[in-house]
């Protein structure tokens, strides 16, 4: 059971700081607060107005630090909060304090503010999304929604009760004016809403890490990306995430229609002179963007991914760990990189609890064939080149040395363990790592568990 913070002991360290402000022409830093360097030093000074700072005496900075011990012991303010924006948040409640107030009338205030912090609503994130298909309707699983604007913002509205997204001032270039002329789609950019109990910073963290989670577990659930024409190994360029912190190559290229000189950001004409004489060689990628809608049009799909999304049963959980590493080793140019982030993807979804060795991982990986008369070569296959290959790269092998159809082959049986995985799981219930355990003994001693060829 969740501990209920005992607000009265942080009430009471709080009401001590607070009684131990002075003004002080320092610069403020909320953020550093944080740093026991700098709370514990003479210069380290809270915004108290827009005029004016405040400083700590030493007395008042202990029941400060007496305050926050208390707040960081709670599961909920940790899984809500970063550490330090909680610092910060909680400086910037004392610190604007009034300074002629009473000590009950401090306590009230700080009582008021710790409720605001320890019960804030659910955090709306909204961001533009990079190298993502335009959906011809919503996307929507679990907490995310992607999308245009508007089709965005009517969903936002219906399920969460929101009022419309709106700001005075410096509006984000995303979020059209309310008389602007309509957006046409080619230039409509995409964006993404996420809906969950982080906070300030760690909500946008979220947000990221759920956009990246739910683009892997797509990816994990295709039995043949090739035939999407979703090529791995080619490096990041396409790689969806945040627009602006990532380029959005297909809007970079329109753009360079009518400003030339961004071509240069889409190709490189590299000079080479050698057994042909000068020459130019032309490098670039290709502009098209991630087709995450047809990977999920399927609603078995994209049931399967909401699941795994939002599962936190211990086997949910390591099949999305193992989607997050597959989508390293798809998004990587270097061999090396690939192979390692694929042998993490194979532990997460067949090791033990603890380390495993490579024979017990290559038994799981075998074990899961319905046909029993293949696991053999499967163990083989498992331990000889895929698990060998991994340990020699660990060990100091070049990439060179490995060839990329190996770690391609590496990648599609990562998305068959992982499909076998979720097929059994299902059917037979399995939810905690014992029963994980468990069925590896079953198989083991002959015992059908009507696995599936896919």
């Amino acid at each position: 059971m969740t501990k209920t913070p005992d607000l009265s002991q942080i009430v009471k360290a709080l009401v001590c700081a607070a009684n131990g402000r002075t003004f002080a022409s320092l610069k403020p830093w909320n953020y550093g607060w944080s740093q026991p360097d700098y709370r514990r030093c003479p210069t380290a000074a809270i915004v108290h107005d827009e005029d004016n700072s405040v400083t700590l005496q030493p007395e008042a900075v202990q029941g400060f630090e007496e305050a926050m011990r208390v707040l960081l012991q709670f599961q909920l303010i940790r899984r809500s909060y970063e550490e330090d924006e909680l610092w910060s948040l909680v400086a910037s409640l004392v610190g604007t304090l009034s300074m002629q107030a009473s000590p009950a009338d401090l306590a009230t205030a700080i009582e008021s503010g710790l409720k605001r912090i320890l019960n804030p609503p659910d955090s709306l994130v909204v961001l533009p999304v990079a190298n993502i298909a335009q959906p011809l309707d919503i996307i929507e699983v679990g907490p995310l929604i992607i999308g245009p604007f508007a089709r965005l913002e009517k969903r936002i509205r219906t399920k969460t009760g929101r009022r419309p997204l709106t700001m005075e001032g410096n509006k984000p270039w995303w979020m059209p004016a309310p008389d602007a002329e309509p957006r046409t789609a080619a230039n409509e950019p995409v964006l993404l809403a996420y809906t969950g109990c982080g906070q300030l910073g760690r909500a946008t963290d979220d947000a990221e890490q759920a956009l990246e989670d739910l683009v892997s577990i797509a990816l994990m659930l295709q039995p043949d990306l090739n035939a999407l024409s979703l090529f791995s190994l080619r490096g990041d360029v396409n790689r969806p995430g945040t627009r602006g912190l990532v380029i959005d190559r297909q809007s970079l290229f329109e753009m360079s229609t009518s400003a030339p000189q961004l071509k240069r950001e889409l190709t490189s004409p590299v000079y080479v002179d050698g057994v042909l004489g000068p020459n130019l060689h032309w490098g670039w990628y290709s502009e098209n963007p991630f087709p995450l809608e047809e990977l999920l049009t399927r609603s078995d799909t994209r049931a399967a991914a909401e699941k795994i999304l939002l599962g936190r049963t211990a086997i949910l959980q390591r099949l999305r760990v193992a989607a997050r590493w597959h989508g390293k080793a798809h998004w990587a140019s270097d061999l090396s990189d690939a192979v390692l982030a694929l042998g993490i993807s194979f532990d997460s979804m067949l090791t033990e609890e603890g380390p495993s060795p490579g024979r017990v991982i290559s038994e799981r990986f075998a074990l899961l064939d319905p046909d029993p008369d293949q696991r053999r070569r499967r163990y083989r296959k498992f331990q000889g080149e895929y698990y060998a290959a991994r340990s020699a790269i660990a060990h100091g092998a070049r990439g060179s040395s490995v060839a990329a159809e190996l770690v391609r082959a590496m990648a599609q049986e990562a998305r068959w363990v992982f499909r076998q995985i979720l097929d059994l799981s299902q059917r037979l219930g399995i939810s905690t790592e014992k029963e994980y355990n468990q069925m590896y003994e079953s198989l083991k001693w002959g015992e059908s568990l009507g696995q599936t060829r896919s």
